[in-house]
């Protein structure tokens, strides 16, 4: 199935497309939610799956060279993966319909059936003339690969990955989460009854264990700080736990039972779906148990659990999108690579919602000032 969003001027249109690429009958979604002007999407109370248009991210930032002063030329097209409620998904959707109505271009998406599909929604972008062909998550980074070297002339981008050999027509959307997990780890030691806390990764993979590291980093300069010996377990900087799945929530329940087990009260979960495992243990939880999310503010994106979530380390992808199609069809640019910091705006910790009443005043200025420091350069986050 292919959805198309079409940018103009400051609204978005939702149109269905059929498998062709040709348009097919303009939809408006009701019901299950609707389309504001600004790309997000509105849940009526009967809904309990989340559009994949729902808005996670809260900011928007215009970077680079500036909005242009008249509408660019050019479409933007996203390969989603086969995860119909991946909180990253919707994401996504959200920035390039910012994105298509902040530039004047136009936006689709397609919604592969299966992991077999991934090579042939590729190739379908490719033939429809997409400016900008956009891979969702690190889920798609083989079959992306695939294509940008099958079309060396067409621009392609990928969300949160980076290649171990750069692409020369692939933009990495990458995101330096060490900023936000060492602000994150700093907090868990700060607030930990227990003294113990801990973190785990979905893959063992380099940018899922740097977030480890930022965490265990800021979990450390607290110790040194405070002259505390919170102990972080789960991630040493060398090994670690993983459990090679980010859509198990099972897996991430059974993690979490365990380091509670060990006397955790505070848990981060770099594992995409399966930290929500986690949120529901820490919600059964006769103890009092909180869960660091990741990505998006998970509090809004995980209501049900809600009130577990100390913060989330988030990554505003929207943001990197709309660098993205600025770079790459206003801009003309080819490849390269975008890396999301607190400077910019494309990472940081969510607010602390419900658990804002552990957090005190002297704590929240010395993370602000720890912000400036890690912004300014002075803070090792690793």
């Amino acid at each position: 199935m292919k959805l198309c969003v079409l940018g103009i001027a400051a609204s978005v249109l939702l149109s269905a497309c059929n498998t062709d690429g040709s348009d097919g009958t303009e939809t408006t979604i009701n019901g299950a939610g609707s389309v504001d002007p600004d790309g997000d999407a509105e849940l009526d109370d009967s809904t309990t799956t989340p559009s994949v248009t729902e808005n996670l991210a809260e900011n928007m930032l215009t970077l680079g060279g500036g909005t242009p002063t008249t509408p660019g030329a050019g479409s933007v097209c996203v390969v989603l993966d086969v995860d119909p409620t991946s909180l990253q998904n919707r994401s996504v959707v959200t920035g390039t319909t910012r994105a298509a109505a902040q530039f004047g271009v136009t936006a689709a998406f397609t919604e592969p059936a299966t992991e077999a599909d991934y090579g042939a929604s590729f190739d379908g972008f490719v033939d429809d003339g997409c400016s900008l062909i956009v891979a969702s998550s690190v889920r798609l980074a083989n079959a992306a690969e695939v294509a940008a070297n099958n079309h060396i002339d067409q621009r392609f981008a990928i969300v949160d990955y980076d290649y171990p050999n750069r692409i020369d027509n692939m933009m990495e959307l990458t995101f330096n989460a060490t900023e936000p997990a060492f602000l994150a780890g700093y907090l868990a030691g700060a607030t930990t009854k227990t003294g113990v806390v801990a973190t785990y990764a979905g893959l063992n993979i380099e940018p899922f264990t740097r977030t480890m590291d930022g965490f265990i980093t800021g979990v450390s300069f607290y110790n040194r700080e405070a002259g505390t010996s919170v102990e972080v377990l789960g991630w040493d900087g060398t090994n670690g736990r993983f459990v090679g799945s980010l859509d198990d929530p099972k897996v991430g329940a059974d993690i979490a039972i365990d380091f509670v087990a060990q006397g955790a009260d505070t848990i981060f979960p770099v594992a995409g779906d399966v930290g929500l495992g986690s949120a529901e243990v820490a919600l059964a939880s006769a103890e009092s148990v909180r869960i660091i999310g990741i990505d998006n503010d998970l509090f809004k994106a995980n209501p049900i659990a809600r009130s577990v979530y100390l913060t989330s380390v988030i990554k505003n992808f929207d943001v990197a999108i709309v660098e993205a199609v600025e770079r790459s069809i206003i801009l003309r640019e080819i490849g390269g690579q975008f890396v999301g910091t607190l400077e910019n705006g494309a990472v940081d910790i969510a607010p602390f919602h419900e658990q804002g009443n552990a957090i005190s005043e002297g704590l929240r200025e010395q993370l602000n000032e720890l912000r400036s420091e890690v912004m300014a350069g002075n803070v090792t986050t690793r």
